[in-house]
């Protein structure tokens, strides 16, 4: 089996997912449709546990510059932290 094919196989995990309809339609089709083609996904059998890491928030403002002479452009991130405060679930919630 190949890398890919494992990951597929054992990372895949419907409950982790979400899928976004954006557009004028109706909403009532639009769920209809989405169940009708996802309602058959299960997670695997023997799925992993989620870790998830305790990251202190920052005290102070940090920067890094970092340089690559093949890059073909220039890229700026800013990050903000992330916290785990909404549920799991949070996207569910929405559905009503």
């Amino acid at each position: 089996m190949t890398r890919h094919a494992v990951f597929t196989k054992i990372g895949t995990r419907p409950d982790l997912q979400a899928v976004m309809v954006v557009g004028d339609i109706d909403v009532n089709t639009a769920k209809k449709m989405i169940t009708d083609h996802f309602a058959g996904l299960k997670n695997p059998p023997d799925e992993r546990v989620r870790k998830y890491v305790d990251a202190k928030p920052r005290t102070a403002p940090e920067a890094m510059v970092v340089t690559d002479k093949e890059a073909a452009r220039t890229a700026l991130e800013i990050s903000f932290p992330s916290f785990k405060k909404q549920a799991q679930n949070h996207f569910r919630r929405l559905q009503a």
